[in-house]
């Protein structure tokens, strides 16, 4: 019993200056980083993503085409408007699930842009596709865009640094019947890092790929819907 008493401390001020060193280094890594020039390696990036960490993507959009991508989500209010929509088909939105029960437990969604569609992709806790939505132009030329702000569950992540590799929201507004329905679109794509992900030597380069590929899906839509412009994608 002794002798956890002197090996918990132990470890936890091993721990500290691993993490302290790791830090550090990010930290230097992150300040060679420009933003400006790694967004001319856009093309090679979305293909590289849409290949590796994302390219079940491409199996849920089938034939169609993926003009850009992101993560996204809801705010909780939404969930039992979104499964009332869901219930009743409503027209001009393809379903692909019915009644779908929301969890308390926010699961992976995303929202693709295809031609002139935004597709949302919402998945359940097992990571498979539950409910497929599609907005088409007679919904996106009256849909809302407005900034909300840092997404607050990203404040826990290690450091102010890192901070600015983590997703702000755009919060897409759509009227449906008289129903107000809320997307959040990030402005880059988010997965979970890990401990062990944060340690290895490619983490920045890894959220400096998700920014750029992911900040494209809401200039691309706000390219092709005049209503859907943003002043600008932060930095």
């Amino acid at each position: 019993m002794s002798i956890y008493i002197f090996v918990y401390p132990v470890i936890i001020v091993v721990l500290s200056i691993v993490l302290i060193i790791i830090n550090k280094r990010n930290k230097a890594k992150s300040t060679h980083i420009k933003l400006d020039e790694e967004r001319k390696k856009y093309l090679s990036y979305k293909s590289e993503l849409e290949n590796e960490d994302f390219k079940i993507l491409k199996k849920w959009m089938k034939n169609a085409p993926i003009d850009a991508f992101t993560t996204a989500s809801f705010p909780r209010t939404n969930s039992e408007q979104i499964q009332q929509l869901a219930k009743q088909g409503i027209q001009n939105i393809a379903l692909s699930s019915i009644g779908v029960r929301y969890r308390e437990v926010e699961t992976p969604a995303y929202l693709v842009l295809s031609g002139k569609e935004l597709h949302f992709l919402h998945t359940d806790m097992d990571g498979d596709l539950k409910q497929h939505l599609i907005f088409g132009p007679n919904r996106l030329e009256v849909a809302k865009i407005k900034y909300t702000g840092l997404k607050k569950a990203a404040l826990s992540i290690s450091s102010k640094e890192s901070e600015k590799y983590q997703p702000h929201i755009f919060l897409l507004s759509f009227n449906i019947n008289g129903e107000k329905i809320e997307i959040e679109a990030h402005d880059r794509l988010t997965t979970t890092i890990g401990f062990t992900g944060f340690l290895r030597e490619n983490y920045y380069q890894k959220m400096v790929k998700n920014r750029v590929v992911g900040e494209q899906l809401i200039l691309k839509l706000s390219e092709k819907y005049s209503n859907l412009k943003i002043d600008q994608i932060l930095n």
